[in-house]
């Protein structure tokens, strides 16, 4: 069976990091095995630490979305970046999107992005494989019901941040290297001479002073993208949650 589709591939995988890896291999394989070809992120980076625009690209070639329930999403839901992102940017290119309930999830612990959708229980996985395929055929977009009255800026503003990314010198050197490359940060507390405070993530010096921060770098040192992925982080959070600030 194949899905009808003028995309580059019919399925991106999209899974907790925690302990999905294994479930999203197993089901990559069983899609391919009935002629649909799918995707899902192998790589190891952190996702504070990723500045490229890899799962967006991946996610704009597929032609549907589904979403591994493994039982590490009931605690973290959308706190896994990585599937926040997944969610929101395919949500954004109105991606058709099938969450996969797996044994260990409790089936009422969805990720509030994903509520109006109708899942997929994969009790028997053979024959949940056998129904998704089916369903993949006729599965369309179904839109949100998070209501936030600043939606389409933020969706445009989140995909004029993806393409800038994906445009930019430090993907084509994760292209070429075929590899995320990041580094950490160091801070020197203002009007001190302590000694410098080094944070893994431009992100988590921005929550340790409130907000209060200035980069300083020098050319081509990264302060741009280094920016722009915490803005893709911020749209994200609003996208998910209209309570959180406006970007």
């Amino acid at each position: 069976m194949t899905v009808e589709t003028d995309s580059a591939y019919d399925v991106f995988i999209s899974y907790g990091r925690q302990d999905g890896r294994a479930v999203a291999e197993r089901l990559r394989q069983a899609l391919e095995a009935r002629g649909i070809s799918a995707w899902y992120d192998r790589r190891t980076v952190a996702a504070n630490q990723d500045f490229g625009s890899d799962l967006e690209m991946e996610i704009s070639r597929a032609a549907h979305v589904v979403i591994c329930l493994t039982p590490s999403l009931a605690t973290s839901g959308t706190d896994d970046s990585f599937v926040l992102r997944e969610l929101l940017y395919a949500q954004s290119l109105e991606k058709s999107i099938t969450p996969l309930i797996f044994p260990g999830f409790p089936p009422h612990s969805a990720p509030r992005l994903i509520q109006h959708l109708q899942p997929l229980h994969f009790a028997i996985f053979e024959d949940s494989v056998a129904e998704l395929a089916d369903r993949l055929q006729s599965e369309t977009y179904v839109a949100s019901d998070i209501y936030d009255p600043f939606h389409d800026y933020l969706n445009e503003s989140y995909r004029q941040t993806v393409d800038f990314l994906e445009n930019d010198l430090y993907q084509q050197v994760v292209e070429f290297l075929d590899t995320t490359v990041f580094s950490f940060v160091e801070f020197v507390p203002a009007g001190t001479s302590a000694a410098l405070m080094t944070f893994d993530t431009f992100a988590e010096a921005f929550e340790y002073y409130a907000g209060r921060v200035m980069l300083f770098g020098g050319a081509g040192s990264g302060k741009t993208i280094t920016l722009t992925a915490f803005a893709r982080e911020a749209l994200s959070r609003r996208l998910a949650d209209p309570t959180q600030p406006l970007p």
